[in-house]
């Protein structure tokens, strides 16, 4: 998609290879031609992956992931008068829930002018699944902007290794299709008699998989949905170690209490500690168990914000989830530089940190309690020192776009404690060795 056209010559084995232009820039990554109907000869038209795609994606395959592409959750049509409409909308899509409705005309999408549905196809096509990115509609004579999280083109399952097309055995040659009418002799056959079942003749055995040397055996591991979780280790160590030698929070994995006020004058408090976290505001408790208890919205339309809390001292204390991962980059809430992105996960809960990706610093961070729900949104204010410690000055809290409270930190307790050294993940081989249990933590 939004591929750049070329009259390069490329030919059958060019794929994958680069495209430079004229200054010896890397442009795109040839990846199809055009042939003549006999043979398999470059008839002047070449397609290339445009950079802009793959500026989009380095992040994710970097990661060592299985990297899906992207989807809105709605197809669009073009209307008489050539506007380029919703056609059909999936109702537990996030752009359902972002207001987006059948018939409602798309006037732009990630910035940029929307003019026919090819187009619209074109630059949804360039994206990785997972990010933000703004999507402008109209319906009547109304305007409407807002930010859309792009859903997952493919199910998940659909992405596990196995579930691509059937290859065939290595030398061996394709079984031609029969195109015979059900009950047809072959050609030499005496339709009077009855026919023989062929005898299977001897299989090919296929051919076992590489393997890498033995000097860089320990540069492969295998993991569920990772190409090779060995780079993802690798990306999540440098996303975190500016957060780590920035203050070294795992001492002081005790109890944890933030106090402070909203912008509007309320108090409120946050107590956070590894059985439960529990918010005080405007003289209501709201208290989210973490003993494997559901996640509850709590305050009433956060999203989520007292667990969202318990996941960001989890990740600060070095808390074990049951899974963390360098998840890629993405824009931060749709536009800007990109950001590091690591996740974290508990049961069905999942939080999106955001990295600065110059400096390491600490931006914010997207939690969902489960899925096809609004995410809470905290992004954060210019950091305050705490015995040493930074923190966020300011919380600022919102979900689906509407503003709920600005927290202003004052004073913060963090009591020491100690947090046992996780043992080596069990569950990751190397080597062509059994996958992991998708089910077992990375961490332990």
């Amino acid at each position: 998609t939004d591929c750049i056209q070329t009259d390069a010559s490329i030919n059958p084995g060019n794929s994958g290879g680069p495209l430079f232009n004229d200054e010896g820039e890397l442009v795109g990554i040839n990846g199809r031609g055009s042939f003549e109907k006999r043979g398999r000869v470059n008839s002047g038209a070449g397609y290339a992956i445009s950079i802009n795609q793959i500026k989009h994606f380095m992040g994710h395959l970097r990661s060592g992931r299985i990297v899906d592409h992207a989807t809105l959750g709605a197809t669009v049509s073009t209307r008489n008068d050539g506007a380029v409409v919703v056609s059909n909308i999936l109702e537990d899509s996030e752009a359902y829930r972002r207001g987006l409705r059948v018939d409602d005309e798309i006037i732009s999408f990630a910035g940029r002018p929307i003019r026919s549905v090819n187009q619209f196809k074109n630059i949804l096509g360039i994206y990785p699944k997972g990010w933000k990115l703004p999507l402008a509609y109209r319906r009547g004579t109304e305007r409407h902007e807002t930010l859309v999280r792009l859903e997952p083109l493919h199910r998940r399952t659909e992405m596990l290794p196995g579930q691509n097309r059937p290859q065939q055995p290595p030398d061996q040659p394709r079984p031609r299709p029969d195109r015979r009418r059900p009950g047809e002799p072959q050609p030499g056959e005496d339709p009077e008699q009855p026919r023989q079942r062929p005898r299977p003749g001897p299989q090919r055995a296929m051919r076992p998989p590489a393997k890498p040397p033995e000097e860089y055996k320990h540069l492969l591991v295998k993991k569920d949905g990772f190409a090779n979780s060995y780079f993802n280790q690798l990306e999540l160590d440098r996303t975190l170690k500016a957060l780590r030698e920035a203050a070294e929070f795992e001492s002081l994995a005790g109890p944890w209490k933030l106090t402070g006020k909203t912008e509007q004058g309320e108090a409120f408090t946050f107590a956070l500690s590894d059985d439960a976290a529990q918010l005080r505001l405007a003289n209501q408790d709201f208290t989210q168990p973490l003993d494997g208890a559901e996640a509850a919205d709590a305050p009433p339309g956060t999203g989520g914000l007292v667990m969202a809390l318990a996941h960001f001292r989890m990740l600060l204390t070095e808390m074990p989830f049951t899974e963390l991962y360098y998840l890629g980059t993405e824009p931060l809430d749709g536009s800007g530089d990109l950001v590091d992105v690591v996740t974290g996960v508990t049961g069905v809960v999942e939080t999106r940190f955001y990295f600065d990706s110059g400096s390491g610093a600490m931006l914010g961070f997207d939690t969902r309690i489960e899925e096809r729900v609004d995410e809470c949104t905290v992004r954060f204010g210019q950091p305050l020192a705490f015995a040493g410690r930074a923190l966020p000055e300011q919380l600022i809290v919102s979900r689906g776009g509407e503003a709920y409270r600005t927290l202003n930190v004052e004073q913060s307790e963090l009591a020491a404690g100690e947090r046992p050294k996780p043992e080596p993940a069990k569950d990751e081989k190397a080597d062509g060795d059994e996958p992991r249990d998708s089910d077992e933590p990375t961490r332990e």
